[in-house]
């Protein structure tokens, strides 16, 4: 894919996302046989900030107030087992 049509890609999913007045829209792709464990996301937030920020500031907040979601956080980002 050229670099003029991800764009161009990536404009339109904006301009469906922004019309839809969604708050996010998300491109996933997988399947690297050759990275087994890479997985890329393009993310589009609108209106609202970005989940990795918010579950970093959560992390932080939890290292001090609530190790148990610390714990949770850390298992749901682990990467299964594939079998």
């Amino acid at each position: 894919m050229t670099q003029t049509k991800a764009k161009d890609d990536l404009d339109s999913l904006i301009e469906l996302t922004v019309k839809a007045n969604a708050e996010t829209a998300h491109i996933v792709l997988g399947a690297f046989p050759e990275h087994p464990n890479v997985t890329t996301v393009q993310s589009i937030y609108n209106g609202v900030r970005p989940s990795h920020e918010v579950l970093s500031d959560l992390y932080k907040w939890a290292e001090t107030f609530d190790p148990m979601v610390v714990r949770k956080i850390d298992e749901l980002s682990a990467i299964p087992e594939r079998g």
